[in-house]
């Protein structure tokens, strides 16, 4: 305890506060800063957690992209495909009806 004080730049040891009359408000007030000390800690290590999921999640988004991105463009090949069958389907009956009238010729 006495090495934190001197590290904290307390001049006083523990044991000098607490035979004093303020001395035992202080440690009091030591022990409150503590427990807030101890709480922000935990408040910093929870948003520490946060982060570090929202980093995998941010990780995580270009490879959904990219999935995303090539079922985008195996829909687009299968649309082109169909529109090319379409297209080959409207030209044969084009070609049979022409060969209707000139049967009927």
């Amino acid at each position: 305890m006495q090495s934190l004080d001197r590290a904290a730049g307390f001049s006083v040891d523990a044991r000098t506060l607490m035979q004093s009359p303020d001395g035992a408000a202080a440690a009091a007030q030591r022990e409150t800063q503590e427990g807030v000390l101890l709480y922000e800690a935990g408040q910093l290590l929870e948003q520490g957690a946060t982060l570090n999921e929202k980093n995998k999640q941010i990780q995580e988004r270009p490879e959904e992209k990219g999935t995303l991105n090539r079922e985008i463009q195996d829909l687009k090949d299968m649309l082109e495909v169909k529109e090319r069958k379409v297209n080959d389907l409207q030209n044969r009956m084009e070609n049979l009806q022409e060969q209707l009238r000139d049967k009927e010729k």
